[in-house]
């Protein structure tokens, strides 16, 4: 049943299409017979009411309704656009449909409609002339536009094939760098400064930036309204800066120069620069701020000077930890920071400071054991680290230090005893472990030693370690 409905269909199709094809006879290539036979598959296709081949054969058939005919092409003579199709409400509209679709109903607003045509928005009567019976024929150019200008103006017109147009200059500033807007190059800015970020990894600037970090900033880029202006982000600066904020300078007892902002960095009080690449002010190589009231943090953008060999700021009140960013610095030859409100543990990868002299952080408020990793110093001289909250044991801490003159690790909370290894110690002078939880016996090895300063807890009748060569009991 269902196949002879579809050869129903396709039999009023081909009659159809046989009647049309006889009515409007030979039209000038505009109905050649390749689209007659398009038409016939398109029909086939997509008309799956029987209700429209008979409307339109009622519509279009002149025996039926000879006023509804369709002119002959002596009256419409405008030529339709053969590869014209473009879909409209679920259909793919040709001129051959257009034409197909002559008195019914919807023919002539389908006429009018609209529709984007080689660049142009044109009503389908001027693309399907001949099936629209359009007696004023729309002229189009070798570039398929309308040469009529009202019908696609010219600023909407394509260029043609022959038209040749220099491309948009990009030299919007003087060297030809695209503008920035403020906001823009803030971002740009913040990015970069946070990416130098070894605990934040700059995918969000926002998780970077406090209050100290932003005044660093505003401080180094003061004005970036100029788009024109690719400011760059100046690392040394902005660190020199945050410095400042981070210890609360404004309380510094002695400020100087520093935070000048007409004034390079590498001359602001307590800053010395080297001439690293003959750079205007050079790198900072020294930042020496002994005794001079600071408090607030140590901030780990320091570890960002990657040219700092001497860092000081001892007799202040600087608290919070020593960032394990620090050993970071490649070149660092001496950390004078005693003094202070410093809390946390000592960095456990101190053994990266190859360079390293001098670690002094006596006087603070450091806890946890004193890492194996400083057994890894190879020029060290002195360690103090006197006076803090330190616990564990001394064991394989110290006894590679060939070069160790000084040991000060009195008054904290150590214990065990006393290892043979610190016999190795061959060039120390100083060593102390008095009034930390040490017991036991002094080594013979250590005795041997040419110290000058040897004290432990060795005092009394029952001394917490036994020392017979000791230059002073406690």
């Amino acid at each position: 049943m269902a196949n002879m409905k579809i050869t129903k269909k396709v039999m009023k199709a081909v009659a159809l299409l046989s009647i049309f094809s006889t009515t409007n006879g030979e039209k000038a290539g505009n109905l050649r017979q390749e689209k007659d036979t398009g038409a016939l598959e398109w029909f086939v296709t997509h008309l799956e009411e029987e209700r429209f081949l008979e409307v339109h054969h009622t519509y279009s058939v002149p025996s039926a309704s000879p006023e509804k005919s369709h002119p002959s092409s002596d009256d419409c003579s405008c030529p339709d656009d053969v590869d014209f199709s473009t879909p409209i409400g679920g259909i793919q509209v040709s001129c051959l449909y257009v034409l197909f679709s002559f008195g019914l109903p919807t023919f002539d607003s389908l006429c009018e409609t609209k529709v984007d045509y080689n660049g142009c928005n044109l009503a389908i009567k001027h693309i399907c002339q001949e099936a629209c019976c359009k007696d004023t024929c729309t002229v189009f150019g070798i570039d398929g536009t309308p040469t009529d200008p009202d019908l696609c103006p010219p600023d909407t017109q394509p260029p043609t094939p022959d038209m040749v147009t220099d491309p948009p200059s990009t030299c919007e500033c003087p060297n030809c760098e695209p503008p920035e807007t403020a906001s823009e190059k803030e971002a740009r800015l913040r990015a970069d400064y946070a990416a130098q970020s070894p605990i934040n990894p700059a995918t969000d600037p926002s998780t970077y930036y406090n209050d100290d970090r932003d005044r660093a900033f505003a401080f180094v880029h003061p004005d970036i309204s100029d788009s024109c202006d690719r400011e760059q982000a100046d690392i040394q600066r902005f660190v020199a800066a945050l410095w400042y904020y981070s210890t609360v300078g404004s309380a510094w007892t002695q400020t100087g120069n520093y935070l000048s902002a007409d004034v390079d960095e590498c001359e602001w009080f307590g800053i010395t620069c080297n001439n690293d690449q003959g750079e205007f002010g050079g790198r900072i190589i020294e930042m020496k701020h002994n005794g001079n009231g600071l408090t607030g943090t140590l901030a780990w953008e320091i570890s960002w000077l990657s040219k700092l060999e001497i860092f000081e700021a001892d007799d202040s009140a600087i608290g919070g930890p020593i960032h394990d960013s620090y050993t970071d610095l490649a070149v660092l030859r001496i950390i004078n920071l005693d003094s202070n409100q410093l809390t946390g543990t000592i960095p456990k990868r101190i053994g990266k400071l190859k360079m390293l002299e001098i670690w002094d952080t006596d006087s603070n408020k450091l806890t946890g054991s004193i890492p194996t990793t400083m057994n890894n110093l190879p020029k060290i001289r002195v360690i103090d680290l006197d006076t803090n909250q330190l616990t564990g044991d001394l064991k394989k801490k110290f006894g590679q230090l060939n070069t160790l003159e000084q040991l000060q690790l009195q008054n904290n909370k150590l214990t065990g005893t006393i290892p043979i290894s610190i016999g190795n110690l061959i060039s120390a002078d100083v060593l102390y472990f008095h009034d930390n939880d040490f017991t036991g016996t002094m080594p013979d090895v250590v005795c041997q030693l040419s110290t000058t300063d040897l004290i432990s807890d060795c005092a009394g009748a029952n001394p917490e370690v036994a020392c017979n060569c000791c230059s002073q009991c406690q």
